[in-house]
């Protein structure tokens, strides 16, 4: 809470209500970092650093993207990125849609 007041007041000064989400995703950012390290000294996790990095990079891209101007050249870059993010996560989509199956039925 302290880092995201901190990083609010910083960013909504410059950048207004957008600040404000910037330091909200940042600080979510900084919780799941604290809670990551504090959990691997209770359970082994497996962390794909350089994935999990490129799809929060994707996903600033993505909403930079539609920070822009709105003009239909940007859908097929949204589509792009979307898919990206399908592609990087797909066992985990499909494990879970998996799952979802076996509690439905």
């Amino acid at each position: 809470a302290i880092v995201n007041i901190i990083f609010t007041f910083v960013f909504v000064y410059y950048y207004g209500a957008i600040g404000a989400a910037i330091a909200t995703m940042i600080s979510y950012f900084v919780v799941w970092i604290i809670r990551v390290h504090t959990m691997r000294k209770y359970i082994k996790l497996k962390i794909f650093i350089r994935r999990d990095v490129f799809s929060y990079v994707l996903l600033i891209f993505q909403s930079i993207v539609l920070w822009l101007e709105n003009s239909y050249i940007l859908y097929p870059i949204q589509v792009v990125l979307f898919l990206l993010l399908v592609v990087l996560f797909y066992k985990e989509i499909k494990s879970i849609i998996g799952e979802l199956k076996k509690f439905l039925t």
